[in-house]
């Protein structure tokens, strides 16, 4: 596939070997992705409804003339394909609310992560391969949407998977009463961990093309900015407190790798302060998230405000490496005193970065 411009709008098919083999070094994940391609402009379909964001590139001009709109640069928006007109499009919409200029490009991806089945008397142990096939979904997914990434110079992904679920499901397949959950529990977090890092285990394979792919795109001048997950800190659910107990890092999305190089977003309030729902253990920097239709301020809508930021630096200084737009985040964040766990290396300053980047044309 050449580029979006090409075949928006169009269907493709993306299947991969269909052997998942445990220990085989040569292990090609499978998973039948259909990815729905579509070039928008400024519009935003709901539904069957079509709404038509405001011209803040004019009303910007007439106020702050100077202020770069991410004119020139294209940002692909990956998101769950069952979401995409609704939790998709309003990630975009954050994204065009703070780069008006900048093309949006939507990949769809299927998502949905399927419950694991335990036959009668089955063992954790016996699930291996179940947990293997689970934990390499949403690596294999994201890597499909890679291969699409066009004419775009920026990518936003605010979806993945954190741990939990996979504990969750897990523990519900063995135990559908919970009864034995303080005894499984431990050992479902130790085998999934020990299945996610195995050398040669498919969740490892596929993690480890995720990241070549990351790299590759980085090499091509790509930046990829992934949501770090959601982490309910004040009014957490007594099952996920649980899970955090036994894994601090539970709700941090696997997609938010710190081993490759995307930079990872967590959520602040826009006043410096965590929100309530926000991954410890993964960011790289934070930003503030506003939902376009309110809801919880969750790290989907604090993703966009970093891929934006990084698409009006590409306007002022389009030689940038991703590199150097990392380091640029990172040196003009704001530190707000919660902690290298908690907000990576502080709260993004869009303008201080843009400044940056000017300074280093």
């Amino acid at each position: 596939m050449d580029g979006l411009r090409d075949c928006h709008n169009e269907s493709v098919n993306i299947n991969f070997f269909p052997q998942m083999p445990l220990m085989n070094p040569s292990f090609r994940p499978q998973a039948p992705a259909r990815v729905r391609l579509e070039e928008t402009g400024d519009r935003f379909e709901a539904g069957s409804s079509e709404v038509r964001a405001p011209n803040l590139a004019q009303m910007l001009a007439l106020t702050r003339p100077s202020r770069p709109d991410g004119n020139g640069v294209t940002i692909l928006y990956i998101d769950d394909d069952r979401r995409l007109s609704t939790h998709g499009r309003e990630v975009a919409r954050v994204g065009r609310t703070n780069a008006p200029g900048a093309g949006a490009v939507h990949v769809g991806l299927p998502a949905k992560y399927p419950g694991f089945k335990a036959e009668p008397g089955a063992s954790l142990e016996s699930m291996s391969g179940q947990i293997d096939r689970s934990l390499a979904d949403p690596f294999v997914a994201a890597v499909a949407a890679l291969r699409n990434v066009g004419h775009a110079k920026v990518v936003n992904m605010s979806v993945g998977m954190p741990l939990v679920s996979v504990y969750e499901r897990l523990l519900r397949a063995l135990d559908p009463s919970e009864q034995r959950k303080d005894e499984l529990a431990p050992k479902i977090v130790a085998l999934v961990q020990q299945r996610l890092e195995a050398e040669g285990s498919p969740a490892q394979l596929a993690r480890q093309q995720f990241r070549q792919r990351v790299a590759e795109l980085a090499e091509q001048g790509v930046v990829v900015v992934v949501a770090a997950g959601n982490w309910n800190q004040e009014k957490l659910a007594e099952s996920n407190q649980f899970w955090l107990q036994q894994n601090p890092m539970a709700h941090h999305n696997l997609l938010a790798d710190p081993d490759s190089q995307v930079i990872a977003v967590g959520a602040t309030d826009g006043r410096g302060r965590m929100t309530s729902a926000s991954a410890p253990g993964a960011p790289t920097v934070t930003a503030p998230s506003h939902p376009p239709f309110g809801g919880p301020r969750g790290t989907s809508w604090a993703a966009p405000h970093v891929a934006s930021t990084i698409a009006m630096m590409l306007q002022v200084n389009p030689r940038l490496t991703v590199q150097q737009i990392r380091q640029i985040l990172i040196a003009s964040a704001q530190k707000q005193g919660h902690g290298r766990q908690f907000e990576g290396h502080g709260e993004v300053n869009r303008e201080r970065a843009i400044e940056l980047a000017r300074e280093a044309a």
